[in-house]
């Protein structure tokens, strides 16, 4: 069985991309306390709010596979 070579560069971008997606979850985190506040502003439904916040949820997954299928057909770096 042939072992495949694996690149350490990996680690890398591994390493690279994590605190962009720990930015981004806290960025979506912090709308959580003003829920309230925004649910009287508003006049709307904490129903509401909480779609407009899953909002962000739904378009990752929508983008995550063709984002991917990008990185993995054309690299991190700009032609």
């Amino acid at each position: 069985m042939k072992k495949s070579n694996v690149s350490k560069y990996r680690w890398i971008v591994l390493l690279s991309i994590l605190p962009i997606l720990a930015t981004t979850n806290l960025f979506w985190l912090t709308f959580a306390p003003i829920t309230g506040i925004a649910e009287k502003f508003y006049d709307v439904s904490s129903l509401s709010i909480a779609f407009l916040s899953m909002s962000f949820m739904l378009v990752y997954i929508l983008m995550v596979l063709p984002a991917s299928w990008l990185i993995d057909t054309y690299g991190l770096k700009l032609p």
